[in-house]
């Protein structure tokens, strides 16, 4: 799942520090990193009130408030995982973020990509009409990624093309104009020919997803 995904990706980040996950919907990010015992401080801002209501029920040691300027103290990473696309003004977010992140922190961003193979390169219409939902404001791609961290004062910025679907997936899609590939065709494909389209398709920059990290001066 992508939360597993994330955190074998980036644990090597997250060890000992305080560590906030910006729009962590329902915490499973925040319960992962809690449950491996990896980050010394964990925090959360999220604005839907029924993900907060059931948080501050449910796991009140996530920390997670409804935004972010009222946390006391600064964060060494802050952590964005498909968030920047549904707002509406996302250089001064960024700027907020730079400013809750201590001198030398990092800010991780994961965000689905404008050049997705299914968009840039077969242009399938239902994709396009599933991809340009109402509340995805804007799709990246690595050029106006670094764009925008650049403006948002961020420095040392590396951003990595990444491939959540496979090979299932998009079949299925070609073929049946919706989701649900990797479910429905998981028998007809294995990791070795998954993890060579998966580089493929990231090689070519046709990749669902780009990941972004950068630092505050």
């Amino acid at each position: 799942d992508d939360e597993t995904r994330r955190y074998s990706l980036l644990s090597s980040y997250l060890k000992n520090k305080s560590v906030l996950d910006f729009g962590c919907c329902w915490g499973d990010f925040l319960k992962l990193l809690k449950k491996k015992k990896i980050a010394k401080k964990i925090a959360g801002v999220e604005i839907r009130q029924d993900c907060l209501k059931y948080i501050n029920n449910k796991y009140k040691y996530l920390n997670v408030k409804d935004n972010l300027n009222k946390f006391d103290k600064k964060f060494d990473v802050i952590t964005l995982f498909h968030v920047l696309e549904h707002l509406t003004d996302q250089v001064k977010v960024l700027k907020g973020i730079k400013n809750n992140l201590k001198k030398g922190g990092k800010i991780i961003v994961e965000v689905p990509s404008a050049q997705d193979f299914l968009i840039s390169i077969d242009e399938l219409p239902e994709f396009k009409k599933f991809t340009f939902w109402s509340e995805h404001l804007i799709l990246h791609t690595q050029t106006t990624t670094g764009h925008y961290l650049q403006l948002a004062g961020f420095i040392d910025i590396e951003i990595l093309p990444f491939q959540r679907f496979g090979y299932a997936n998009h079949l299925y899609w070609l073929r049946h104009g919706k989701p649900g590939g990797h479910q429905f065709y998981k028998d007809i494909t294995n990791n070795t020919l998954d993890n060579a389209y998966r580089n493929f398709l990231c090689q070519k920059n046709w990749s669902d997803t780009l990941i972004a990290r950068a630092r505050r001066p």
